[in-house]
């Protein structure tokens, strides 16, 4: 399946000929929810997000964002957050050749990731830099 830009390209701002940077997001399953479904009287639906690449709904916005700074010339990204967004903006552009950075608040919880593809580090700094 088309990844979201693809799907939805008619109602995002991106030409045909605009370059698209996807994990594969989008697509995640729906799931009746019996239990929540008998409790309210009719059908609940879960949307399973957490099947998307990075376990994250933000892949879904990040697509967009890494796209749109692909097609802007951007030479890196960077993201401050301490969880889902900064885990998609660091896997988002392994796919294209922009070097990723994201930074966290201190405290956080941080996590080594690799050298991607592209050669770049992944680097998390605290707001003390």
């Amino acid at each position: 399946m088309p990844g979201l830009i693809e799907r939805y390209r008619d109602r995002l701002p991106f030409a045909p000929g605009d370059p698209v940077v996807s994990l594969g997001e989008g697509s995640t399953p729906h799931v009746l929810a019996e239990r929540l479904s008998d409790r309210a009287g009719a059908e609940v639906w879960l949307k399973i997000e957490g099947a998307n690449p990075t376990g994250s709904f933000k892949d879904r916005g990040m697509t967009c964002a890494v796209s749109a700074a692909v097609r802007e010339g951007a030479k890196a990204v960077i993201c401050a957050s301490t969880g889902n967004t900064a885990a998609s903006a660091a896997a988002s552009p392994w796919l294209s050749a922009i070097s990723p950075t994201s930074a966290a608040t201190p405290g956080s919880r941080l996590i080594r990731t690799p050298k991607t593809p592209t050669g770049s580090r992944l680097r998390a700094s605290s707001s003390n830099e």
